[in-house]
């Protein structure tokens, strides 16, 4: 009785169906989808003595890309409205995060800022799969009164310690001398909640009462603004 031997042939052949309408051959193919969505993939490798095929589902969600414009970078109190526009792509939902602590979930909201600052606006884009992508712009809202420098020239105010637990010293120097002037804060939704006049060279502050967070302020003078920016209450 002879002994009967197999012998395993690797494929000499590859055929590749992608699913969405394109195939190709090959042992080791990229393929690049068009859309998201499920696709049935099939192999089929053969050689002189047969073939053998094999399924498989495969699932293509697209990274999003996310991408807005607005209507105007720099705007001015009391008008200060904004109208943003989304230009993302793959996305399934997006998350407004327009710096002043508002948030939105539109397509293309608008937003209307009640105070100066330059705001840092962000726009999420996620998939349906939940991958995210970030993209960011600067829009800068300025008073009625914006002088061409931004401020009153030479003169400045600092702020220490920042952070603080809620005091801390507002120190005026510069070209400020004879000017009134006087400390305005406000709330992550642009809502005042402290002012007090300054004294020339230094004034003490108490807000400890305030909620630990982060608060924007400004100095405000006769002749313009003396300085802004974030206090942080610890």
């Amino acid at each position: 009785m002879k002994n009967k031997c197999w012998w395993q042939i690797a494929p000499t052949n590859y055929f590749w169906d992608f699913g969405d309408g394109q195939s190709d051959g090959g042992l080791n193919i990229t393929h690049l989808y068009d859309h998201n969505g499920l696709y049935e993939v099939q192999m089929i490798a053969a050689n002189v003595y047969g073939r053998d095929t094999i399924n498989k589902t495969l699932e293509i969600n697209h990274l999003p890309e996310a991408a807005f414009s607005v209507s105007d970078t720099i705007v001015t109190l009391p008008n200060a409205t904004v109208q943003f526009t989304s230009l993302s792509s793959n996305a399934d939902s997006l998350f407004w995060i327009f710096g002043d602590g508002n948030i939105g979930y539109a397509t293309n909201p608008s937003h209307t800022y009640a105070f100066s600052y330059q705001f840092l606006v962000r726009l999420i884009a996620y998939s349906v799969s939940g991958c995210s992508d970030t993209a960011s712009m600067v829009v800068e809202v300025r008073d009625y009164n914006y002088a061409s420098n931004d401020a009153v020239s030479g003169a400045c105010a600092r702020i220490t310690p920042n952070p603080s637990s809620g005091q801390f010293t507002v120190q005026l120097a510069g070209s400020i001398e004879g000017l009134f002037s006087r400390l305005e804060v406000f709330d992550m939704l642009g809502k005042p909640v402290y002012s007090c006049p300054l004294n020339q060279n230094e004034t003490a502050v108490n807000i400890e009462n305030f909620v630990a967070g982060i608060y924007f302020y400004r100095v405000i003078s006769d002749r313009g603004i003396v300085g802004r920016g974030k206090i942080v209450v610890e």
